[in-house]
């Protein structure tokens, strides 16, 4: 990886990684949500409102998890809207 990056709007830097790496590695039974929120925290990464960036986060985590860097846990949702996909008749 190159000595730093920006994925959705945060530098990731090589420590950055480290930090990242460490906290998958110390938990491994945490979720991606609450890796994200842990993360967020430990980055004190913020909005305007002073709420945690937990999806740019997870949309962080996600880029690199795919780029090969770090292995995520598997996701604890499969992300279907089962709503969306109802097929509804009236009447």
């Amino acid at each position: 990886m190159e000595a730093e990056r920006v994925i959705h709007g945060r530098s990731i830097t090589a420590q950055d990684m480290t930090v990242i790496r460490a906290l998958l590695c110390d938990h491994p039974d945490w979720s991606r949500r609450r890796t994200s929120r842990e993360l967020c925290a430990i980055w004190n990464w913020r909005n305007a409102k002073g709420q945690l960036r937990d999806i740019a986060c997870r949309t962080v985590l996600l880029r690199l998890h795919r780029a090969g860097e770090i292995v995520l846990p598997m996701p604890c949702h499969d992300g279907n809207n089962t709503r969306r996909q109802r097929n509804t008749v009236p009447g």
